[in-house]
């Protein structure tokens, strides 16, 4: 996971205790991240596939837009 730097307008590589509210982060393909990320843009015309089996147990993804 990758947290924008306001100052020098560049992301850099941060473990996700370090995520602030109001911070801007990329995930990658197969990232971890915490659960109350608000998905603002997507490399897939704007939907993406969250897995969310550690937090319900489904295994099946869920597609969000």
């Amino acid at each position: 996971m990758e947290k924008l730097e306001r100052k020098s307008k560049t992301f850099t590589k941060v473990d996700s205790s370090e995520i602030r509210v109001g911070d801007y982060v990329r995930c990658n393909d197969e990232d971890t991240f915490p659960a109350d990320l608000a998905i603002i843009a997507s490399s897939n015309d704007g939907e993406c596939f969250i897995k969310t089996s550690s937090l319900d147990g489904e295994k099946n993804l869920k597609k969000r837009v």
